[in-house]
């Protein structure tokens, strides 16, 4: 999962691309998601401070917790659950078959994003 962020036209955007690779590291599918979105004259920590930071910090503390993982969970009648849960446990045994898939977080974005996310107080 890559997170990144981007100033510029009196504007924010924060998105993650999720990458999905098999186990030889080759690509096998990606997607992107906007995470938020500010339209203001100014970009600077404090707006941000106000409004994205809070719930972003909280999400990438959950995100970021070592005994967790994705799962890719197959019931008996073939459909398919994907969670975010710890990495052992009970509930997998529900399942016909399931894959389990450790994330990994990068973040990226142009110098006014890592100024105001990356060197501030937690994450954002």
């Amino acid at each position: 999962m890559v997170i990144g962020g981007d100033h510029g036209q009196e504007s924010f955007r924060n998105v993650c691309k999720y990458i999905m690779r098999n186990k030889d590291g080759k690509n096998i599918t990606s997607y992107i998601i906007k995470n938020g979105h500010i339209d203001h004259k100014k970009d600077t920590y404090a707006i941000f401070q106000q409004t994205l930071a809070t719930q972003l910090n909280n999400d990438l503390e959950y995100l970021m917790r070592k005994d967790y993982c994705s799962y890719f969970k197959w019931k008996e009648d073939g459909k398919l659950e994907v969670a975010y849960e710890e990495k052992i446990n009970d509930s997998l045994s529900n399942y016909a078959s399931y894959v389990s898939i450790p994330l990994r977080i990068l973040i990226s974005g142009d110098l006014a994003f890592l100024c105001n996310s990356c060197w501030q107080k937690k994450y954002v």
